[in-house]
């Protein structure tokens, strides 16, 4: 009886062994396209503009 339970039981374990695959394929490929993205949204962010006037990035501080 034991035999025809591992028997029976096999492909079952096959087949969610290949689903486990293919979720973690898709899973990789999603994580993937998303870094992509948010890398191209960064690049899109305009460089912000030095401080030309007041006292605020416009002075270096030497006894710091």
């Amino acid at each position: 009886m034991a035999v025809e339970t591992i028997i029976s039981t096999a492909p079952v374990l096959s087949q969610a062994r290949t689903e486990a695959a293919i979720q973690t394929a898709v899973t990789k490929k999603v994580q993937s396209t998303e870094a992509q993205v948010a890398k191209d949204l960064v690049a899109l962010i305009p460089e912000p503009p030095l401080a030309t006037e007041g006292a605020v990035g416009t002075k270096i501080n030497t006894f710091a």
